[in-house]
């Protein structure tokens, strides 16, 4: 069992993740490319940037499980321009939410601040990219904790309320990247644990709301 959740436990949580996306954005995709935002350049660029990355945190791990590093190398180049255009079109898309309803909601506090900690994550990752195991954690881990746009999109568009929802997936995708570390490792690490626990600190603290 080891050996199965070594091989395909990464791959196959990309896979769900990439899925989520394409999902969320199936209304820009396929049902509505007539909507406003689709010709707005800088929604355009966010969504490029989003679905950019979601289809990396898939590949890369595939290539991986291939043995095929030296793709994985390459394409981690672009994976770093994808995690830094994610960054820095969500915070122009905060700051103008901000300016234009003089404060900000509850939801896009929370979500401006799993971004930073997103950038933190990728940035920790290349820093240990030498150490496989953590630098793996940390990828899934920040696209975790930014998932919850395009999660409740999917919700949405599925007829599933978001509010139930999207806590059960990160609830889902913590507990199974912990399983994952105990099964594979024979111990638990701490990041999956320092991961969920920043995540719930986060939502306890800031109300979702009006600001």
């Amino acid at each position: 069992m080891g050996k199965v959740t070594s091989e395909y436990y990464y791959p196959a949580i990309g896979a769900f993740l990439f899925l989520t996306a394409i999902v969320g954005f199936s209304d820009n995709l396929f049902t509505d490319v007539g909507q406003p935002s689709n010709s707005d350049p800088k929604f355009i660029i966010h969504g490029i940037f989003a679905l950019a990355w979601f289809t990396l945190i898939a590949v890369q791990p595939f290539l991986i499980s291939r043995g095929e590093i030296s793709a994985h190398r390459t394409l981690g180049v672009i994976g770093a321009v994808a995690a830094a255009g994610l960054v820095l079109t969500t915070a122009y898309l905060q700051t103008l939410h901000y300016l234009r309803n003089d404060g900000i909601s509850g939801l896009a506090l929370i979500n401006s601040i799993m971004i930073a900690a997103f950038a933190g994550c990728v940035v920790a990752a290349i820093a240990n990219r030498h150490r496989p195991q953590t630098h793996k954690n940390l990828m899934m881990i920040g696209s975790f904790l930014v998932l919850e746009p395009l999660a409740s999109r999917a919700a949405g568009h599925l007829g599933l309320s978001p509010v139930a929802i999207v806590p059960l997936i990160w609830l889902a995708l913590f507990v199974s990247l912990a399983v994952r570390d105990r099964v594979v490792l024979g111990r638990f690490t701490i990041l999956p644990f320092a991961g969920f626990a920043f995540l719930i600190l986060v939502l306890v603290l800031v109300p979702i709301g009006p600001g």
